[in-house]
């Protein structure tokens, strides 16, 4: 599962971490390309599986991206 994503000249790392209680938290991490780390949002909501955190922080970046880059 693709879990990095390059959009409008940003990196959108969309890697999940997994909660004490076995569900995956979505976070995503912006970095402008060939710059360092510009923003990340590490609590984006808790999901059952990895596929739907993912899914939701790809969401989430979009929508960031079309607001503020």
């Amino acid at each position: 599962m693709q879990k990095k994503f390059v959009m409008r000249g940003y990196e959108m790392n969309c890697e999940p971490r997994v909660t004490e209680d076995g569900k995956y938290a979505a976070q995503v991490e912006v970095t402008k390309l060939g710059f360092s780390r510009e923003a990340a949002f590490r609590r984006l909501g808790e999901f059952d599986t990895e596929a739907d955190a993912v899914a939701y922080a790809k969401k989430f970046s979009e929508e960031w991206l079309s607001r503020y880059a």
